[in-house]
């Protein structure tokens, strides 16, 4: 059961080829390549906890008891908040809230798959364990891109506010002057 499992995952993780380049830095000509590859870890992410759902693996503590964690299906739900905030993401990557709301969302994913390659981990699940680790790997770069893209989203707009303060006040200026 153990091997099986961990060939499962093992082909979950590895039917989505990788794309050519990795992206650095999030910029307007990166998000689509940045999309298609948050969108495959999600999906890798989605196949892994299916095939560990469905194989219902006997994650155990060292006294030989179920493990008293959430349920992998629990865990499932913000791989539908992700999905949709990528959705929002695609049709406006200028706001702020939502970039936020992907950041979040993708440290969160990122956190449950690292309790689950704990779980592995600690239930000598270690081809199982290491999948997982890669997957989380690929999400904290994924996670680091959008943090950084959030950064320089809330620059640059911060930058276009205080220029538009300025305008105004030169406006307000001419306008009392007269």
């Amino acid at each position: 059961m153990k091997i099986l499992a961990s060939v499962i995952l093992a082909a979950a993780l590895g039917s989505v080829p990788a794309l050519g380049a990795q992206i650095t830095q999030l910029t307007a000509s990166s998000l689509p390549a940045f999309r298609v590859s948050l969108e495959q870890s999600i999906n890798q992410t989605d196949a892994a906890f299916k095939n560990l759902e469905d194989a219902k693996l006997p994650l155990l503590d060292e006294a030989g008891q179920a493990l008293g964690r959430r349920k992998i299906k629990d865990r499932r739900q913000v791989l539908v908040d992700l999905r949709e905030t990528m959705k929002d993401f695609t049709r406006n990557p200028q706001d702020l809230v939502v970039v936020m709301t992907l950041s979040d969302q993708t440290e969160e994913l990122a956190d449950e798959v690292y309790d689950l390659s704990q779980i592995a981990y600690d239930n000598d699940r270690e081809e199982l364990a290491q999948n997982l680790t890669e997957l989380l790997n690929k999400l904290n770069q994924d996670a680091n891109l959008i943090a950084s893209y959030a950064v320089d989203l809330a620059t640059h707009q911060q930058q276009r506010l205080r220029q538009l303060e300025k305008e105004n006040h030169k406006l307000r200026e001419k306008t009392h002057a007269k």
